[in-house]
């Protein structure tokens, strides 16, 4: 009862504590860049060159959004070859803080190991239940083997930010404007249909 009771504050100290101190190393990131290009085709081509010389890969790509897995200390290296191929016109950021979910897993793996080293020494022990006790193995193994995939999965996703890249043509460049348009900027933002009327 004591050993019990021991056991629980001493889960329930790692639990807040891991909750008080989160931090990114515990959160997934993902991106989404809204970039307008007078050639989404060369910002595919650049971007497909440059993620998986950064470790990452990409998971998607179509003529008007191209998706990847970068590095998370890369994608700030991402958005500054962004800027360079068109203008990124918007930008979102999510995260999502997976603390207690490792948490959950990491205990959840720690008691099924133990639990298996148990069954180990009762199978050593009485031959007369190796069947069931051998079933039993099986069956903990199978749900160890599903935690570490679970754990596995969400390690990659910490690892790797997903970032989708929407693209969006700028049909008019600079010498088929009547104008002179003091920022190139204004071209992407569809400003010279105000301007040409």
């Amino acid at each position: 009862m004591k050993k019990n009771l021991l056991f629980m504050i001493i889960m329930a100290a790692v639990f807040f504590s891991s909750v008080a101190h989160t931090d990114d190393a515990h959160s997934v990131f993902s991106y989404s860049y809204y970039v307008s290009t007078e050639s989404p085709e060369t910002v595919i081509k650049n971007v497909r060159a440059f993620v998986p010389a950064k470790k990452g890969y990409v998971g998607y790509f179509s003529n008007d959004r191209i998706n990847v897995r970068i590095p998370v200390s890369e994608v700030n290296s991402l958005k500054v070859l962004l800027s360079e191929l068109g203008y990124v016109i918007g930008e979102n950021q999510k995260r999502q803080d997976i603390a207690l979910t490792m948490l959950d897993l990491q205990t959840r793996l720690s008691t099924k190991q133990k639990l298996l080293s148990e069954l180990n020494q009762i199978s050593s022990v009485r031959l007369a239940e190796t069947l069931q006790v051998e079933q039993e193995m099986n069956r903990v193994i199978g749900e160890i083997e599903d935690i570490k995939g679970k754990l596995a999965y969400y390690r990659d996703r910490i690892a790797l930010s997903e970032v989708t890249i929407y693209l969006n043509r700028a049909y008019v460049s600079a010498k088929a404007l009547p104008h002179n348009v003091p920022a190139g900027w204004m071209l992407r933002l569809g400003i010279e249909n105000l301007l040409g009327e």
